[in-house]
């Protein structure tokens, strides 16, 4: 196992109280990396950031909704006021409603795309504006492999992960110029609260795993490896790239 020092870093992980936005702050973490949780729900966040003080780092939790542009403004300024910088960005806060297409109401898809597009646009400019300051910085947008492959009952949900890779790559090659690499990670078929429910039924379960050559439905820490992975100095030359993470889903 490959064990990378991201000692002194700060990083912000939107979403950050469980599943994969807790995986990969945890692995932040033991690389070194202090950290800022944000969830809706302030007891989660501060519970989720005592845990990882245990880590030998500093962590706070911060209570915010992403959707909320004013919250996203004031949840950097808490981090700036607290750490001084902010090197990392972990834009992992979504949500999904599974409903066929036809019974998509305005409020469903403004709350989707709100939260997981609209959301991690704002939180990377807010943070691109303290990165700009520093002359470098890291950005991680989680999208999913629904922005390569379609599923049922998901239109709003791909749409915003679709909408995802591609405002990754604009950002990438905007933000070049002041040292900050965007990059986003799709996820496949993941153990998380978001799709617990999903899993739990053996059809639902079974026809998963007959997608992926692997045989396994993925675990949070999957994510976090190849996320620790880009922000460390070993991808110094990797941005604007969608990794796929999915036990080989999408191969065909």
């Amino acid at each position: 196992m490959i064990t990378y020092d991201l000692s002194g870093r700060v990083a912000l992980v939107t979403g950050g109280s469980k599943g994969i936005g807790y995986a990969i702050a945890r692995k932040l973490a033991r690389a070194g990396t202090h950290i800022a949780i944000v969830s809706r729900h302030e007891s989660e966040a501060k519970r989720a950031a005592e845990s990882l003080s245990s880590l030998d780092v500093k962590a706070i939790g911060i209570s915010g909704d992403v959707s909320i542009v004013a919250d996203i403004r004031r949840i950097i300024s808490r981090v700036i006021d607290t750490f001084n910088r902010l090197d990392i960005l972990i834009n992992n806060a979504g949500i999904a409603i599974r409903t066929p297409a036809v019974e998509v109401t305005e409020q469903i898809w403004d709350t989707i795309v709100g939260t997981n597009l609209k959301g991690m646009f704002f939180c990377a400019q807010c943070a691109a504006q303290q990165m700009m300051k520093q002359n470098g910085g890291i950005i991680i947008n989680i999208s999913s492999i629904q922005a390569i492959v379609a599923q049922r009952n998901q239109a709003p949900y791909a749409a915003s992960k679709g909408g995802i890779v591609m405002v990754t790559k604009v950002l990438a090659l905007e933000w070049a110029d002041y040292n900050i690499r965007v990059n986003a990670i799709a996820p496949g078929s993941i153990r998380t609260d978001l799709n617990r429910e999903y899993l739990a039924k053996t059809e639902n379960l079974q026809k998963n795993l007959s997608l992926i050559p692997l045989k396994r439905i993925g675990d949070p820490d999957d994510i976090a490896g190849m996320a620790v992975f880009l922000c460390s100095d070993d991808a110094a030359y990797v941005t604007g790239a969608t990794v796929v993470v999915d036990g080989g889903w999408t191969i065909e």
